[in-house]
């Protein structure tokens, strides 16, 4: 009980607390906001101003992400703004110390609040970091938002666990994806610890997304390129960034795509201790998350599944099942597990397309291209076959996608009748089909597909220069332009 009673006065949170969490302790520069900052304290002012929902928030995504660096600056936004009545909880500790969130939500009550929460009357944040650790953090944070009005919770934790919530909860509780970073974010939080600071140039990536995905034919989607000014905003800030770190754009682009586009390793000095850190990332998801998901697979087996995607994309049951000895539905709940964890992206073969019908092969991407390349590095060593290393630029293309649509409207084609692109984008009316390549300079893989589409798109890694090819209704876009979105 002392323990508790230690807690919960000490959890109040100060301005030299916020400094410390916020602050890189050798350089002393605040970490830069993400992307998610701004709508999110617009939650909370709103809040404040006129009592909206939601007033009850998770963070959810892949470990490392920075869900909760994310949930200090929220916590320094009010701090400084809106209230000082702010409060938190690390879950993980209170775990550790055999303390469950409910008994502490009570001594809470009783010697902080002094009254029950539905007694109290004034606005009142309340922080709970990894609050998946706590077997019933649901039911808690249920009773909070049910007799609390006044409160405003902010909780962070595993996707697989968040995701995996009763009905009641669902309904009370908006959860706000947070992934790893895009090119931009990543290029602004390494101008800042360079004492500088790049920002992508205002709606760029809106304007870019309008215009390669929900454009009504390839002449509006020409003509878009010209009316939002699209090239020669890319051109002024990749001149920029080149005159910032005197590299190569393509130099710069590659190591974002392979290490650093997990915020936790963005300061890393080793890429060899960036790939051991993720493997251990890896694990921690399969035999914490998913296992207590389940708590009848003992994750091992998992793991081996996880190694052997990592040097393909195609899910094929059957052979899977045979090579692991594990039963099709076992394999069936861990990729489901893996795609709610954020650690795969996992799509479904296009229903128009003629043999859909005889296939259940799904194809998996990795959410941060930087998992597969730590596992690839496992099993290869240093000589990872460019098959397998090429896989990187679909990872990072279908963790774009995903972020601008639903997973349900991008799919595959299985037609073994026809060229078949990598990705079928149903926006609009009609679709799009999108090529993914390094080195492909040709537009015949999407011309030749035979299904009705709007227009097709080849995202080539080793082009520098748009091209719009009018025969064959195809943009050819440069990666390093792709990643502005």
């Amino acid at each position: 009980m002392q323990l508790e009673s230690n807690i919960v006065k000490n959890a109040k949170v100060s301005p030299s607390l916020l400094g410390h969490r916020l602050t890189d302790p050798i350089r002393g520069i605040a970490y830069p906001h993400r992307n998610e900052y701004d709508y999110l304290t617009g939650y909370i002012k709103n809040f404040c101003s006129s009592g909206t929902e939601p007033r009850m928030i998770a963070l959810a995504g892949l470990r490392g992400v920075g869900k909760t660096t994310l949930m200090w600056q929220l916590a320094k936004y009010t701090y400084q703004n809106l209230s000082k009545n702010i409060f938190h909880f690390n879950v993980n500790i209170l775990s550790s110390n055999g303390i469950s969130l409910f008994e502490l939500m009570e001594t809470f009550q009783t010697e902080v609040l002094n009254c029950r929460f539905n007694e109290y009357s004034e606005p009142i944040f309340l922080l709970f970091d990894e609050v998946h650790d706590d077997e019933n953090w649901q039911k808690t944070l249920k009773i909070i938002y049910d007799e609390c009005r006044t409160a405003f919770v902010i909780a962070t934790g595993s996707s697989a666990l968040l995701i995996n919530q009763s009905a009641d909860l669902a309904s009370r509780m908006k959860i706000n994806r947070i992934y790893p970073f895009n090119f931009t974010e990543y290029v602004k939080a390494k101008t800042v610890f360079e004492n500088q600071k790049l920002c992508a140039p205002e709606n760029l990536s809106a304007n870019l997304i309008e215009s390669l995905f929900y454009s009504e034919d390839y002449n509006q989607l020409k003509a878009n390129f010209i009316k939002f000014n699209l090239e020669q905003k890319i051109l002024n800030y990749q001149n920029q960034l080149k005159s910032i770190f005197i590299k190569n754009i393509t130099e710069i682009i590659r190591e974002y795509v392979i290490y650093r586009n997990i915020p936790r390793y963005s300061l890393y000095f080793k890429t060899s201790d960036i790939d051991q850190s993720v493997l251990e990332l890896v694990k921690r998801i399969i035999y914490e998350d998913v296992v207590k998901v389940n708590p009848k697979y003992t994750g091992l087996q998992f793991e081996k599944l996880m190694y052997r995607l990592s040097a393909s994309d195609e899910i094929n049951l059957d052979k899977l099942s045979q090579a692991l000895g594990l039963k099709k539905e076992d394999i069936e709940y861990a990729l489901d597990a893996f795609d709610k964890a954020e650690l795969l992206n996992i799509i479904n073969p296009n229903s128009n397309s003629i043999d859909a019908l005889l296939t259940k092969n799904k194809k998996a991407f990795f959410m941060s291209p930087s998992v597969r390349i730590a596992l690839l590095s496992a099993i290869y060593g240093d000589n990872i076959p460019d098959s397998a290393r090429s896989k990187i630029w679909e990872d990072i293309v279908m963790m774009y996608l995903s972020r601008i649509v639903s997973k349900s409207m991008i799919s595959f084609s299985a037609d073994k009748s026809s060229v078949n692109p990598d990705f079928i984008i149903e926006t609009r009316d009609c679709p799009i089909v999108v090529e993914v390549g390094t080195k492909k300079t040709t537009t015949k893989q999407l011309s030749k597909y035979r299904q009705k589409t709007r227009y097709g798109i080849l995202i080539n890694a080793g082009a520098t220069e748009i091209e719009f090819n009018d025969k064959n209704q195809t943009l050819i876009l440069p990666m390093s332009w792709f990643l502005m979105i």
